[in-house]
């Protein structure tokens, strides 16, 4: 049985409504619930009424939207945030409870477990925790005595790093206790590196003294005390500048730390004092860096230049003695300081001589002989049959000489080829020994004669007999030696030349 219900509603025309075909079945829908199934509408207007069953669709109210204007959408977004910000509060705080409330249960558990351990050690006969600890990190036990080791060894740092955290003045003055040892015992051992033996050669020391070695052997010998001063100099985390050798730094610290422990720590000094010599460092400057450490006195370094200046002369003797050398000599103008300057008494230039000896390469000693050379031959030839066919030997010989003149020629026509072909002898690093600078003017035949006679009986204390042994020695210099040395060596030396002319003391000379 259908249910029926009616209303009262102003007749409306209805835009827009599509007419329904009479022969289209008829969709049912739901009918929404109502108060009553009559309800009245007064319209105050000509009624009618309509009834409707279940099945007739009713109309929907149209829903207008509320019109926001920009302060209420800020409102709203401000409420909002705040409600969130609020919410997001509340949740922090119950996970911050939830937190604390957790480590309470574990250190009260870890609590619990501590006092039962130490309660187990208690009861196992020792008294005190100094006296456990002390019996665990000095077992003789193979077990347990590499149990603790495993355990300083994973877990030693993390174990130093609290007891700091617990006592910070105890575990400072126990890591500065132990540094100051291990530091100190570096120090012996670097000072020792550095000390030359006693009666060392200043060459020797010269030859040897190397930073990269310095750094090297310091990483080697004192690593702690390397590690502080780089820390000290280099920040954590920053890179090396390509404009300042931090190493070079590092090195003169460890020098000049060395000097400070021991005064005999000197082989860096040495070589620097050297490097400030050839610099023409004044003396004011030698005695600031001596106090920095860097270098020796200037009276220290006197001494030691004085030193190597006798040992390379022991040197060039025993090589006037046992090679073949030569001699090159010129002009030098010496300055000469005059502190308290008069009117005959003033700073000038002198002239003097500088001369340098050059052992000769691939040349054997006394291979240059001082017989005079041979200008003529009698002519007497004792030859017989077997002269007239020359052997193999021979034959080889003469082709090689006269490829060496046809070469010669070629060379002497042009003289370019010389240095663009092969050398005679091959590329190798000349041995240069400088002789002591000579007072002496030579522009002059007397001043030549006197250099020569300076350079060899002076500075390299050769005879008579010394000088034949070796054979010819070869002279070079500029145009003034050339000229004056031939002369000297002809008319000046007694029986220095046969009855040719021909000198025979034993010089040569060449231009430089």
């Amino acid at each position: 049985m259908s249910s029926y219900a009616f209303r009262l509603v102003t007749p409306q025309k209805r835009k827009g409504r599509t007419k329904t075909d009479e022969n289209t079945p008829a969709q049912p829908q739901p009918t929404p619930a109502r108060a009553s199934l009559l309800t009245p509408v007064n319209t105050h207007s000509p009624t009618t009424f309509t009834f409707l069953d279940g099945l007739t669709p009713v109309p929907k109210k149209r829903r207008v939207a509320r019109a926001f204007t920009g302060e209420d959408l800020a409102n709203m977004r401000d409420e909002r945030a705040k409600r969130d910000a609020e919410e997001a509060e509340a949740r922090k705080e119950e996970e911050k409870r939830a937190e604390e409330e957790d480590r309470r249960l574990r250190k009260k558990d870890e609590a619990a477990k501590l006092n039962a351990a130490l309660d187990g050690i208690k009861n196992s006969g020792y008294e005190t925790l100094d006296a456990f600890l002390t019996a665990l990190l000095n077992t003789e036990d193979q077990h347990r005595s590499s149990q603790v080791s495993k355990l300083l060894i994973n877990h030693g740092k993390r174990l130093f790093d609290d007891m700091r955290r617990r006592q910070p003045d105890v575990a400072q003055d126990w890591a500065l206790s132990t540094t100051r040892e291990l530091v100190q015992k570096e120090a012996i051992y670097l000072a020792e590196y550095l000390t030359p033996e006693p009666k060392t050669p200043v060459e020797q020391i010269l030859k040897r003294f190397s930073v990269a070695g310095l750094l090297a052997e310091a990483d080697s010998r004192a690593p702690s005390i390397c590690q502080i001063l780089r820390q000290v100099m280099l920040p954590k985390g920053s890179d090396e500048p390509k404009y300042k050798k931090r190493e070079l730094i590092l090195a003169t610290t460890l020098a000049a730390l060395a000097k400070a422990r021991n005064e005999h720590a000197t082989e860096f000094q040495t070589t620097m004092c050297m490097f400030f010599f050839a610099c023409g460092t004044t003396r004011t400057t030698f005695s600031v860096l001596n106090h920095a450490g860097i270098t020796l006195s200037y009276t220290q370094a006197v001494d030691k230049l004085k030193l190597l200046g006798q040992e390379r002369l022991k040197r060039m003797n025993v090589i006037a003695r046992t090679r073949a050398f030569m001699l090159i000599w010129d002009n030098l103008n010496i300055a000469f300081k005059v502190s308290e300057q008069r009117h005959d008494s003033k700073d000038h230039f002198d002239n003097g001589t500088t001369a340098t000896l050059v052992p000769l390469f691939g040349v054997e000693f006394g291979e240059i002989p001082l017989k005079p050379r041979r200008m003529h031959r009698p002519p007497i030839l004792n030859y017989n049959v077997q002269d007239l066919l020359p052997s193999r030997e021979e034959a080889e010989r003469v082709q090689a000489g006269q490829l060496w003149h046809i070469k010669d020629i070629l060379f002497t026509a042009f003289p370019a080829l010389r240095k663009r072909l092969a050398s005679s002898i091959p590329v190798h690093k000349t041995e240069q020994y400088p002789l002591p600078a000579m007072h002496i003017d030579e522009s002059s035949l007397e001043g030549t004669l006197s250099v020569l006679d300076s350079i060899l009986r002076g500075t390299l204390g050769l005879g008579e007999e010394d000088v034949k042994k070796h054979g010819l020695i070869i002279c070079a210099g500029d145009q003034l030696s050339f000229c004056h040395t031939p002369v000297v060596v002809t008319n000046l030396i007694p029986n220095s030349s046969d009855q040719s002319g021909t000198p025979t003391c034993g010089f040569e000379t060449s231009l430089e």
